[in-house]
Protein backbone atom coordinates (compact mmCIF):
# COMPACT_ATOMS: atom_id res chain seq x y z
CA UNK A 1 0.00 0.00 0.00
CA UNK A 2 2.83 2.38 0.85
CA UNK A 3 4.52 1.66 -2.48
CA UNK A 4 1.25 2.09 -4.42
CA UNK A 5 0.72 5.55 -2.96
CA UNK A 6 3.58 6.93 -5.03
CA UNK A 7 2.65 5.45 -8.41
CA UNK A 8 0.03 8.01 -9.52
CA UNK A 9 2.36 10.97 -8.99
CA UNK A 10 5.31 9.27 -10.65
CA UNK A 11 3.37 8.17 -13.75
CA UNK A 12 0.85 10.99 -14.05
CA UNK A 13 -2.02 8.57 -13.41
CA UNK A 14 -4.62 7.95 -10.72
CA UNK A 15 -4.59 4.48 -9.25
CA UNK A 16 -7.91 2.89 -8.28
CA UNK A 17 -7.77 0.41 -5.38
CA UNK A 18 -10.79 -1.55 -4.13
CA UNK A 19 -10.21 -3.20 -0.79
CA UNK A 20 -11.91 -4.14 2.48
CA UNK A 21 -11.43 -1.37 5.02
CA UNK A 22 -11.72 -3.52 8.12
CA UNK A 23 -8.50 -5.30 7.18
CA UNK A 24 -6.74 -2.02 8.00
CA UNK A 25 -8.15 -2.11 11.54
CA UNK A 26 -6.95 -4.44 14.34
CA UNK A 27 -9.33 -7.35 14.96
CA UNK A 28 -11.81 -7.69 17.81
CA UNK A 29 -11.73 -4.05 18.82
CA UNK A 30 -8.08 -4.05 19.85
CA UNK A 31 -6.30 -0.69 20.02
CA UNK A 32 -4.37 0.21 16.89
CA UNK A 33 -0.64 0.59 16.46
CA UNK A 34 1.22 1.25 13.24
CA UNK A 35 2.32 -1.73 11.13
CA UNK A 36 6.12 -2.13 11.37
CA UNK A 37 6.52 -2.19 7.59
CA UNK A 38 4.91 1.25 7.36
CA UNK A 39 7.01 3.03 9.95
CA UNK A 40 9.45 5.68 8.67
CA UNK A 41 12.60 3.92 7.46
CA UNK A 42 15.51 3.90 9.85
CA UNK A 43 19.04 4.41 8.62
CA UNK A 44 20.38 1.16 7.24
CA UNK A 45 16.95 -0.48 7.28
CA UNK A 46 14.83 -1.00 4.21
CA UNK A 47 17.47 -2.12 1.73
CA UNK A 48 17.68 -5.70 0.55
CA UNK A 49 20.92 -6.19 2.45
CA UNK A 50 19.54 -4.86 5.69
CA UNK A 51 16.36 -6.93 5.30
CA UNK A 52 18.42 -10.07 4.98
CA UNK A 53 20.27 -9.25 8.19
CA UNK A 54 17.34 -8.28 10.39
CA UNK A 55 16.58 -11.92 11.37
CA UNK A 56 12.80 -11.71 11.57
CA UNK A 57 12.56 -7.97 11.87
CA UNK A 58 10.82 -5.37 9.69
CA UNK A 59 12.20 -1.86 9.82
CA UNK A 60 14.03 -2.70 13.03
CA UNK A 61 10.91 -4.08 14.77
CA UNK A 62 10.65 -7.77 15.59
CA UNK A 63 7.75 -9.54 13.86
CA UNK A 64 4.73 -10.27 16.02
CA UNK A 65 2.10 -12.70 14.79
CA UNK A 66 -0.55 -11.70 14.17
CA UNK A 67 -1.16 -8.74 16.51
CA UNK A 68 -0.52 -6.51 18.45
CA UNK A 69 2.58 -4.83 17.08
CA UNK A 70 5.19 -3.39 19.49
CA UNK A 71 4.97 -0.09 17.67
CA UNK A 72 3.66 3.37 18.53
CA UNK A 73 0.02 4.36 17.99
CA UNK A 74 -1.28 7.57 16.49
CA UNK A 75 -3.89 9.42 18.55
CA UNK A 76 -7.38 8.68 17.24
CA UNK A 77 -6.19 6.61 14.27
CA UNK A 78 -8.12 3.30 14.32
CA UNK A 79 -5.94 1.72 11.59
CA UNK A 80 -2.46 0.24 11.33
CA UNK A 81 -1.72 2.74 8.53
CA UNK A 82 0.08 6.00 9.39
CA UNK A 83 -1.92 9.18 8.88
CA UNK A 84 0.75 10.36 6.42
CA UNK A 85 0.08 7.34 4.20
CA UNK A 86 -3.72 7.59 4.51
CA UNK A 87 -3.44 11.17 3.28
CA UNK A 88 -2.09 9.91 -0.04
CA UNK A 89 -5.50 8.43 -0.89
CA UNK A 90 -8.86 9.80 -1.95
CA UNK A 91 -11.48 7.68 -0.16
CA UNK A 92 -14.83 6.45 -1.40
CA UNK A 93 -17.01 4.33 0.88
CA UNK A 94 -19.14 1.65 -0.78
CA UNK A 95 -21.88 0.29 1.48
CA UNK A 96 -24.62 -2.30 1.19
CA UNK A 97 -27.56 -3.05 3.46
CA UNK A 98 -26.62 -5.80 5.96
CA UNK A 99 -29.73 -7.82 5.07
CA UNK A 100 -28.24 -8.17 1.56
CA UNK A 101 -24.49 -8.30 2.21
CA UNK A 102 -24.44 -10.69 5.18
CA UNK A 103 -26.52 -13.52 3.62
CA UNK A 104 -24.37 -13.14 0.51
CA UNK A 105 -21.19 -13.52 2.57
CA UNK A 106 -22.67 -16.41 4.59
CA UNK A 107 -23.52 -18.23 1.36
CA UNK A 108 -19.82 -18.17 0.41
CA UNK A 109 -18.87 -19.98 3.63
CA UNK A 110 -21.23 -22.98 3.44
CA UNK A 111 -21.63 -25.86 0.95
CA UNK A 112 -21.46 -26.00 -1.95
CA UNK A 113 -19.79 -22.62 -2.52
CA UNK A 114 -17.29 -22.98 0.32
CA UNK A 115 -15.33 -25.49 -1.76
CA UNK A 116 -14.89 -22.79 -4.40
CA UNK A 117 -14.13 -19.86 -2.11
CA UNK A 118 -12.00 -21.75 0.41
CA UNK A 119 -13.90 -20.05 3.26
CA UNK A 120 -15.37 -22.72 5.55
CA UNK A 121 -16.40 -20.65 8.57
CA UNK A 122 -18.67 -17.64 8.80
CA UNK A 123 -17.14 -15.01 11.09
CA UNK A 124 -19.48 -12.16 12.15
CA UNK A 125 -16.40 -10.08 12.99
CA UNK A 126 -15.50 -10.08 9.28
CA UNK A 127 -18.53 -8.10 8.08
CA UNK A 128 -16.72 -4.83 8.83
CA UNK A 129 -19.45 -2.22 9.37
CA UNK A 130 -18.12 -1.05 12.75
CA UNK A 131 -14.57 -0.78 11.42
CA UNK A 132 -15.73 1.10 8.33
CA UNK A 133 -17.63 3.60 10.48
CA UNK A 134 -14.61 4.15 12.73
CA UNK A 135 -12.30 4.81 9.77
CA UNK A 136 -14.94 7.05 8.18
CA UNK A 137 -15.30 9.12 11.35
CA UNK A 138 -11.53 9.37 11.77
CA UNK A 139 -11.05 10.71 8.24
CA UNK A 140 -13.78 13.25 8.87
CA UNK A 141 -12.26 14.27 12.20
CA UNK A 142 -8.87 15.07 10.65
CA UNK A 143 -10.43 16.90 7.71
CA UNK A 144 -9.33 14.42 5.05
CA UNK A 145 -12.92 14.14 3.82
CA UNK A 146 -15.74 16.65 4.12
CA UNK A 147 -17.43 18.70 5.23
CA UNK A 148 -19.29 18.74 1.89
CA UNK A 149 -21.19 15.57 0.95
CA UNK A 150 -21.16 14.35 -2.65
CA UNK A 151 -24.54 14.70 -4.30
CA UNK A 152 -25.96 16.79 -1.44
CA UNK A 153 -24.40 20.24 -1.70
CA UNK A 154 -25.47 22.28 -4.73
CA UNK A 155 -21.98 23.57 -5.42
CA UNK A 156 -20.08 20.41 -4.65
CA UNK A 157 -17.32 19.55 -7.09
CA UNK A 158 -13.75 18.43 -6.70
CA UNK A 159 -12.67 19.52 -10.16
CA UNK A 160 -9.39 17.72 -10.74
CA UNK A 161 -8.94 17.08 -7.03
CA UNK A 162 -8.36 13.56 -5.88
CA UNK A 163 -4.64 13.47 -6.62
CA UNK A 164 -3.94 14.21 -2.99
CA UNK A 165 -1.07 16.54 -2.32
CA UNK A 166 -2.09 18.92 -5.11
CA UNK A 167 -5.11 20.28 -3.33
CA UNK A 168 -6.45 20.74 0.16
CA UNK A 169 -8.22 17.76 1.71
CA UNK A 170 -11.00 20.19 2.64
CA UNK A 171 -12.03 20.01 -1.02
CA UNK A 172 -12.49 16.23 -0.95
CA UNK A 173 -16.18 15.40 -0.56
CA UNK A 174 -17.57 12.79 1.76
CA UNK A 175 -18.32 10.19 -0.91
CA UNK A 176 -20.53 7.29 0.20
CA UNK A 177 -22.10 5.07 -2.46
CA UNK A 178 -24.94 2.77 -1.47
CA UNK A 179 -25.16 -0.39 -3.58
CA UNK A 180 -28.96 -0.26 -3.81
CA UNK A 181 -28.86 3.31 -5.08
CA UNK A 182 -26.21 2.32 -7.63
CA UNK A 183 -28.30 -0.59 -8.92
CA UNK A 184 -31.48 1.47 -9.08
CA UNK A 185 -29.89 4.40 -10.91
CA UNK A 186 -26.42 3.46 -12.19
CA UNK A 187 -26.10 6.32 -14.67
CA UNK A 188 -27.04 9.01 -12.18
CA UNK A 189 -24.91 7.55 -9.40
CA UNK A 190 -21.80 7.05 -11.54
CA UNK A 191 -22.14 10.56 -12.94
CA UNK A 192 -22.40 11.98 -9.40
CA UNK A 193 -19.43 9.89 -8.31
CA UNK A 194 -17.34 11.11 -11.23
CA UNK A 195 -18.19 14.69 -10.36
CA UNK A 196 -17.11 14.10 -6.78
CA UNK A 197 -13.72 12.62 -7.62
CA UNK A 198 -12.97 14.85 -10.60
CA UNK A 199 -13.41 12.40 -13.48
CA UNK A 200 -15.28 13.19 -16.71
CA UNK A 201 -18.42 11.04 -16.89
CA UNK A 202 -19.03 8.98 -20.02
CA UNK A 203 -22.03 6.68 -20.58
CA UNK A 204 -19.63 4.06 -21.91
CA UNK A 205 -18.50 3.54 -18.31
CA UNK A 206 -21.72 1.57 -17.79
CA UNK A 207 -20.77 -1.09 -20.37
CA UNK A 208 -17.91 -3.61 -20.49
CA UNK A 209 -18.71 -6.21 -23.08
CA UNK A 210 -15.51 -6.79 -25.01
CA UNK A 211 -13.35 -9.93 -24.66
CA UNK A 212 -10.51 -7.79 -23.33
CA UNK A 213 -12.70 -6.26 -20.62
CA UNK A 214 -14.06 -9.65 -19.55
CA UNK A 215 -10.54 -11.05 -19.34
CA UNK A 216 -9.44 -8.08 -17.27
CA UNK A 217 -12.35 -8.62 -14.85
CA UNK A 218 -11.56 -12.31 -14.46
CA UNK A 219 -7.93 -11.57 -13.71
CA UNK A 220 -8.82 -8.83 -11.24
CA UNK A 221 -11.15 -11.09 -9.23
CA UNK A 222 -9.14 -14.31 -9.58
CA UNK A 223 -7.83 -14.10 -6.01
CA UNK A 224 -11.38 -14.16 -4.63
CA UNK A 225 -12.77 -17.10 -6.55
CA UNK A 226 -16.51 -17.56 -6.03
CA UNK A 227 -17.16 -14.20 -4.41
CA UNK A 228 -17.66 -12.10 -7.54
CA UNK A 229 -19.19 -14.49 -10.10
CA UNK A 230 -22.13 -12.19 -10.85
CA UNK A 231 -19.80 -9.26 -11.50
CA UNK A 232 -17.49 -11.35 -13.69
CA UNK A 233 -20.40 -12.61 -15.79
CA UNK A 234 -21.98 -9.17 -16.20
CA UNK A 235 -21.57 -6.88 -19.19
CA UNK A 236 -23.15 -3.62 -18.07
CA UNK A 237 -24.87 -1.64 -15.35
CA UNK A 238 -28.52 -0.90 -16.05
CA UNK A 239 -31.37 0.12 -13.74
CA UNK A 240 -33.00 -2.82 -12.04
CA UNK A 241 -36.78 -2.83 -12.03
CA UNK A 242 -39.08 -4.54 -9.58
CA UNK A 243 -42.62 -5.69 -10.31
CA UNK A 244 -44.74 -4.34 -7.48
CA UNK A 245 -48.21 -5.21 -8.78
CA UNK A 246 -49.86 -8.09 -10.68
CA UNK A 247 -49.46 -8.54 -14.43
CA UNK A 248 -52.99 -7.21 -14.97
CA UNK A 249 -51.76 -3.84 -13.72
CA UNK A 250 -48.87 -4.01 -16.18
CA UNK A 251 -51.37 -4.60 -18.96
CA UNK A 252 -53.27 -1.54 -17.81
CA UNK A 253 -50.07 0.50 -17.78
CA UNK A 254 -49.28 -0.77 -21.27
CA UNK A 255 -52.69 0.22 -22.60
CA UNK A 256 -52.28 3.63 -21.03
CA UNK A 257 -48.97 3.96 -22.89
CA UNK A 258 -50.79 3.30 -26.16
CA UNK A 259 -53.41 5.93 -25.31
CA UNK A 260 -50.64 8.36 -24.40
CA UNK A 261 -49.22 8.03 -27.91
CA UNK A 262 -52.73 8.39 -29.31
CA UNK A 263 -52.84 11.79 -27.63
CA UNK A 264 -49.34 12.68 -28.77
CA UNK A 265 -49.50 11.56 -32.41
CA UNK A 266 -53.21 12.16 -32.99
CA UNK A 267 -53.87 8.69 -34.29
CA UNK A 268 -54.90 5.40 -32.75
CA UNK A 269 -52.08 2.84 -32.88
CA UNK A 270 -53.22 -0.76 -33.12
CA UNK A 271 -53.04 -2.55 -29.79
CA UNK A 272 -50.76 -5.57 -29.92
CA UNK A 273 -51.90 -9.01 -28.92
CA UNK A 274 -51.36 -10.00 -25.25
CA UNK A 275 -48.57 -12.39 -26.25
CA UNK A 276 -46.47 -9.56 -27.63
CA UNK A 277 -47.05 -7.04 -24.86
CA UNK A 278 -44.12 -8.07 -22.69
CA UNK A 279 -41.72 -7.91 -25.65
CA UNK A 280 -42.81 -4.36 -26.43
CA UNK A 281 -42.57 -3.44 -22.76
CA UNK A 282 -39.00 -4.74 -22.75
CA UNK A 283 -38.06 -2.75 -25.85
CA UNK A 284 -39.74 0.39 -24.52
CA UNK A 285 -38.45 0.14 -20.94
CA UNK A 286 -36.28 3.26 -21.09
CA UNK A 287 -39.11 5.31 -22.58
CA UNK A 288 -41.54 4.02 -19.98
CA UNK A 289 -39.19 4.94 -17.14
CA UNK A 290 -38.41 8.41 -18.44
CA UNK A 291 -41.83 9.48 -19.66
CA UNK A 292 -44.24 7.52 -17.48
CA UNK A 293 -42.28 7.17 -14.24
CA UNK A 294 -45.17 8.24 -11.96
CA UNK A 295 -47.52 5.82 -13.69
CA UNK A 296 -45.02 2.98 -13.53
CA UNK A 297 -44.42 3.62 -9.85
CA UNK A 298 -48.11 3.10 -9.21
CA UNK A 299 -48.95 0.37 -11.68
CA UNK A 300 -45.94 -1.83 -12.05
CA UNK A 301 -42.39 -0.75 -11.35
CA UNK A 302 -40.63 0.82 -8.39
CA UNK A 303 -37.33 0.74 -6.59
CA UNK A 304 -36.44 -2.30 -4.55
CA UNK A 305 -38.48 -2.45 -1.38
CA UNK A 306 -37.06 -3.92 1.82
CA UNK A 307 -38.62 -7.26 2.76
CA UNK A 308 -40.11 -7.63 6.22
CA UNK A 309 -38.02 -9.38 8.87
CA UNK A 310 -40.45 -12.28 8.75
CA UNK A 311 -40.02 -12.69 4.99
CA UNK A 312 -36.24 -12.42 5.29
CA UNK A 313 -36.08 -14.98 8.08
CA UNK A 314 -38.27 -17.37 6.10
CA UNK A 315 -36.04 -17.03 3.03
CA UNK A 316 -32.82 -17.52 5.02
CA UNK A 317 -34.29 -20.50 6.86
CA UNK A 318 -35.16 -22.14 3.53
CA UNK A 319 -31.70 -21.51 2.09
CA UNK A 320 -29.46 -22.05 5.11
CA UNK A 321 -31.51 -23.86 7.74
CA UNK A 322 -32.67 -22.63 11.14
CA UNK A 323 -29.16 -22.30 12.59
CA UNK A 324 -27.85 -20.35 9.62
CA UNK A 325 -30.90 -18.07 9.58
CA UNK A 326 -30.41 -17.32 13.28
CA UNK A 327 -26.73 -16.43 12.79
CA UNK A 328 -27.56 -14.20 9.82
CA UNK A 329 -30.36 -12.39 11.68
CA UNK A 330 -28.18 -11.73 14.73
CA UNK A 331 -25.34 -10.42 12.55
CA UNK A 332 -27.66 -8.22 10.48
CA UNK A 333 -29.23 -6.71 13.59
CA UNK A 334 -25.81 -6.03 15.12
CA UNK A 335 -24.73 -3.97 12.08
CA UNK A 336 -27.88 -2.06 11.10
CA UNK A 337 -27.04 1.02 13.18
CA UNK A 338 -23.59 1.43 11.61
CA UNK A 339 -25.00 0.96 8.12
CA UNK A 340 -27.78 3.51 8.66
CA UNK A 341 -25.27 6.00 10.03
CA UNK A 342 -23.09 5.68 6.92
CA UNK A 343 -26.19 5.71 4.71
CA UNK A 344 -27.07 9.14 6.09
CA UNK A 345 -24.05 10.48 4.17
CA UNK A 346 -24.74 8.62 0.91
CA UNK A 347 -24.87 10.31 -2.50
CA UNK A 348 -28.39 11.32 -3.49
CA UNK A 349 -29.38 11.89 -7.11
Amino acid sequence: MKDFSYLPTNQGKRLFIKDITHYLVPPNGQPASIAPSLLPLKKGVGTLESQQNTNGEANGVAHCTPYPYPTPAEPGNPTVIPKAVLEEFHFTFLIRHPSSSIPSYYRCTVPPLDEVTGFYNFMPSEVGYSELRRVFDYLRSIGQVGPTVAGRDAAYSNGTNGVNGEASHAKVDICVVDADDLLDNPGGMIEAYCKSVGIDYDERMLNWDTPEEHEQAKNAFAKWNGFHNDAIESSCLKPRLHVSRPLESLDLAFNFRCKFFLFRFHHQPPLPSPSSRLDILRVSKRTLIRVLKPLLTYFGYKKKQMKSNEDQDSEWNEKFGAKGAKIIRETVNANIADYEYLKSFAIKV
